[in-house]
């Protein structure tokens, strides 16, 4: 009832145009706690249960054609796409990252001891730890790397620099995003010249399984890439 009325009350006091510029700020998604202090309810009771959409079937599924066994999120939010491959699959290590360190394993901390060793998250991302972690499990890169509409909030820099430390620790990158030049309501970018520049060829591309609500004048695709 708590999470309801305040919902309200932010659409009443904040018009359309700022509630996006809101959700759109990496101040945003790091803060969310504060921002929304009954997030953990909402979490519990709305979020958790779509666990297993659509979308994040369609990732799982992918991964086990495909016989993956390491799956890094760049960020994970609070892990249910790390969760679903995790109950997908029972072979499967993920590794994730988020800027919102209070909520980054929500969903798979409730679920413990049921995947005991097979996750990992990082409060701070470095190239050393990753490869430190990865050479324990006698691994030089993940098998797929995850971007699951993360990218439209980092500057331009800010991806380049990604894919030029991190580049070669991926496989395969998939990439759920805004892509394109032509702009719309949100970022959009040429994602496949800039991955061509590291080293990565497109294996497969569909539309994005995301709503399709309020995407005028956006072009959602989700891309998978190849290591060449």
């Amino acid at each position: 009832m708590l999470i309801k009325l305040f919902k309200t009350i932010i659409k009443i006091l904040l018009p359309k145009r700022s509630r996006k510029y809101i959700r759109e700020n990496r101040i945003f998604w790091k803060y969310k706690d504060l921002f929304n202090p009954f997030y953990k309810g909402d979490f519990i009771n709305n979020i958790l249960p779509n666990w297993e959409n659509e979308r994040r079937e369609s990732y799982s599924k992918y991964i086990e054609n495909n016989n993956i066994t390491t799956v890094f999120e760049f960020g994970c939010a609070p892990g249910l796409t790390l969760l679903n491959i995790l109950k997908r699959s029972n072979h499967t290590r993920v590794y994730g990252h988020d800027i919102n360190h209070s909520h980054m394993s929500y969903a798979i901390d409730l679920f413990a001891n049921e995947f005991q060793g097979r996750h990992l998250f990082y409060k701070t991302l470095k190239v050393s730890t990753l490869e430190r972690d990865l050479s324990i499990t006698k691994l030089d890169s993940f098998d797929l790397a995850i971007f699951d509409r993360v990218l439209m909030y980092l500057t331009n820099v800010e991806i380049e620099d990604h894919f030029k430390q991190y580049g070669h620790l991926y496989k395969r990158i998939l990439i759920d995003d805004f892509f394109g030049d032509i702009q719309g309501d949100y970022k959009h970018r040429d994602f496949n010249k800039i991955l061509t520049r590291y080293g990565f060829k497109v294996h497969e591309t569909s539309p994005s399984l995301y709503s399709k609500i309020n995407m005028n004048n956006n072009n959602p695709i989700k891309t998978i890439y190849l290591k060449v």
